[in-house]
This record gives structure tokens, C-alpha cells and sequence, in this order.
């Protein structure tokens, strides 16, 4: 923001660094024997586990990184630079 950033970017660029989405689904690809020993009675591949797991791994990683992006974009970029 110092450097002339709005606001909404710089929350958007650090929201998308923290969601690892894409991470976690293709773990989950690769690992499935891994994952068959976790869940009782159901497939690692089930649609309903999958999107399941994929809406609360993203929903945790979406707060996780908003709450601090949220309070980092408040502070004013000039108040931060004469602080230091």
C-alpha cells in the first residue's frame, strides 16, 4: 500500500497465497490408499466427501488468511514507515 496499492488488491493477493486449495485436491489424487484408512465406510474418491472436504479446507484457510489481512490493510502505509 505504501508503494500505491489499493486496498482490495493487497487483501486479494494475500487471500489468493493462502488458500492451497489446489494442494490439498491433488494430495488427495495422489494419496488415496493414505486417505481409503481414514474414512470409515466411504471412498476418498465419493463426489460428497471430496467437495465436502475441498468447501471446509477453503473455508478455514479463507478466514485463516483474511482475519490478518483484514487488520494489516487498516494501517496507515505513512504511520507503518515512520514507526520503523
Amino acid at each position: 500500500m505504501a508503494l500505491g496499492a489499493i486496498k482490495e488488491r493487497v487483501q486479494l493477493d494475500v487471500l489468493r497465497k493462502t488458500i492451497g486449495i489446489a494442494a490439498g485436491t491433488i494430495a488427495l489424487l495422489l494419496v488415496p490408499q493414505w486417505i481409503a484408512s481414514l474414512l470409515f465406510g466411504t471412498r476418498p474418491t465419493d463426489p460428497m466427501i471430496f467437495g465436502c472436504m475441498v468447501l471446509l479446507l477453503g473455508g478455514v484457510a479463507f478466514v485463516v488468511g483474511y482475519i490478518p489481512v483484514r487488520r494489516a490493510s487498516r494501517i496507515d502505509p505513512m504511520i507503518a514507515l515512520r514507526s520503523e
